[in-house]
């Protein structure tokens, strides 16, 4: 699904499968300063300017936003940052395409790492 990104510069959207990783990825991208608005208009996040975000993703997912989460997630995760798409041109300094794709990296590059050691792991203990 395509979800607009609410913020005060250009107009852009992001796709994901799942509200939840959208939110993630949201969460990510304005650090709380962005919210987020479905295609469908029945899935919104509010801004979070002053706070409430750990809050109002519980109450909404019944589940903790926390670093452990984003890892179960990544893929999907960085499949939704890199996603970032904008309705025209950019206009603004703010140029939030790049940071979906800086922090896609990011996260592809450190749970990625993470995985292979996990698969040595498991691949020495079965013998």
């Amino acid at each position: 699904m395509r979800y607009e990104i609410i913020n005060p510069s250009d107009k852009c959207f992001i796709k994901a499968d799942s509200f939840m990783v959208a939110c993630i990825a949201n969460a990510i991208l304005g650090g709380g300063k962005y919210g987020l608005k479905g295609t469908d208009n029945q899935n919104e996040m509010p801004i979070f300017i002053i706070g409430g975000f750990d809050e109002w993703f519980k109450k909404t997912f019944d589940k903790d936003f926390s670093v452990d989460l984003v890892a179960e997630n990544y893929t999907d995760v960085c499949d939704c940052l890199s996603s970032v798409k904008y309705r025209g041109e950019r206009t603004s300094t703010n140029n939030i395409k790049f940071r979906g794709q800086e922090y896609s990296s990011f996260l592809k590059d450190k749970y990625s790492k993470n995985e292979t050691i996990k698969e040595r792991e498991n691949g020495q203990n079965k013998g």
